[in-house]
């Protein structure tokens, strides 16, 4: 099973999935590596976890806590996405406030919460492929 920690100070995805080491630079929340405005005080700020998306602005940080991760299904435009169930919070507030969170590549509208791997797209499709080989795993955010 994959076991991987995001760490939302240092913008760091890393662990093992199917017995391979990644380490990866992610970004989490205010539409971050979006096309369009993205909202910097947003991205990778534990303070912001608890900020659901809203027609006025886009969602914080993925909150701190363990989450199950589901094997890569295709989604939007043929990419894969991670599902992500939140197993249970830090914070407990969030658990109520914060859904449907995934970790997916970037896209037109960065994300809202979602974990985003910045490293390179080959990298990224390397970690989909260990994580489907381990039937999916665990994601620690801290």
């Amino acid at each position: 099973m994959a076991e991987l920690v995001f760490d939302i100070l240092s913008n760091r995805l890393h662990g093992v999935a199917n017995g391979v080491k990644f380490e990866i630079s992610a970004v989490s929340g205010g539409r971050a590596r979006s096309r369009n405005e993205a909202q910097p005080s947003l991205v990778n700020n534990p303070l912001s976890t608890k900020k659901k998306r809203s027609q006025y602005s886009s969602g914080g940080t993925i909150p701190r806590g363990k989450y199950r991760i589901s094997p890569a299904r295709p989604r939007v435009y043929g990419d894969r996405w991670l599902k992500l169930e939140q197993l249970n919070s830090w914070e407990l507030l969030e658990t109520a406030l914060r859904t449907d969170l995934f970790i997916h590549a970037t896209g037109i509208f960065g994300n809202d919460g979602c974990l985003l791997p910045v490293a390179p797209r080959s990298r990224f499709n390397e970690l989909l492929k260990a994580i489907e080989l381990d039937r999916g795993g665990m994601l620690y955010v801290r």
